[in-house]
């Protein structure tokens, strides 16, 4: 399978893609990546295939960095608004054409949260399926991960939702330039929505050390779409007990749940038969999987 893989912004951008790339590689697969010019030697140093894929990241947020120190100076706000624009779709033709070519004849489209417009129309211009990987769920999550900081889920919720609309709508101009030269028609909905229609595949990753789990949003996602599945990775053994605290819960509302990490692959693999917390998994319905042990347990 040929597998393209369309990450932009800064290295913790890219990382996330580029270590799905080095394992879809190990298990055989054609991989290529576009990412921002700077950062093709770092995917080409892991042994990833990597072409330049839009602005310089470093230089943009050196942009941002200066936008913001700037905002707040008096100037013609008709400029600022002009100026903020420009962040958001600098570059983003050159992309289009860029992954237009590299995507010609892939079964697959991997997009990162940045620029996901751009993705989501050559996907749509080659009728191929496309994924969607958010290394943090930004555009889901309802809760903050600042106790001191009152944070409302409904508010929240609102504030993301209007902050993407806004963000639809600042794009739209170079979006429907976009569509227009691949001879699509013009869209009338944000491209995570049309993603969504066209049954994209979406991989939402949350660490509990900086987010808040939203275990009944999930749910609500995943019970409200095709299908879907939790994957509890790199659990430890003292973090064991919560993984399947978390695991009960989604296996009440019927969605499927594997969990793999140290404790799973240490027990697995050094004891004679399944301890009883692992016995109490399985028979949860929870799968276990071991890094390196070719057999899953259902």
């Amino acid at each position: 399978m040929k597998v393209v893989m369309a990450a932009h912004g800064t290295r913790g951008d890219v990382e996330p893609c580029a270590t799905v790339g080095l394992e879809l590689l190990r298990r055989g697969h054609e991989v290529r990546m576009s990412v921002p010019p700077d950062l093709v030697g770092f995917v080409e140093s892991a042994g990833l295939a990597a072409v330049s894929y839009g602005p310089n990241s470093q230089e943009q947020v050196n942009a941002v960095a200066d936008f913001v120190h700037h905002a707040f100076r008096l100037q013609n706000p008709i400029n600022l608004v002009r100026a903020g624009r420009e962040l958001f779709v600098e570059g983003w033709a050159q992309m289009s054409r860029t992954l237009t070519s590299l995507a010609d004849g892939a079964d697959l489209l991997v997009t990162g949260q940045t620029y996901h417009g751009v993705v989501a129309n050559v996907a749509e211009y080659y009728d191929i399926p496309l994924a969607g990987l958010h290394h943090m769920p930004i555009c889901v999550n309802g809760q903050l991960a600042l106790p001191s900081m009152p944070s409302p889920t409904p508010l929240v919720r609102s504030t993301l939702r209007a902050a993407w609309w806004l963000y639809w709508r600042i794009t739209k101009d170079v979006d429907d330039a976009q569509r227009r030269e691949l001879g699509l028609p013009r869209a009338g909905a944000p491209a995570a929505k049309r993603m969504a229609e066209r049954g994209s595949i979406e991989i939402q990753a949350y660490d509990e050390c900086h987010t808040v789990i939203p275990v009944r949003h999930i749910i609500r996602r995943i019970t409200g779409a095709d299908g879907g599945i939790v994957c509890l990775v790199g659990v430890q053994s003292n973090q064991f007990p919560r993984a399947m605290d978390l695991a009960a819960r989604f296996r009440a509302a019927g969605i499927q749940v594997a969990v793999g990490g140290f404790h799973v692959s240490g027990c697995l693999a050094m004891l004679p038969e399944l301890p009883p917390d692992l016995e109490a998994a399985r028979r949860l319905g929870v799968s276990l999987f071991a890094a390196r042990y070719r057999a899953a347990l259902w």
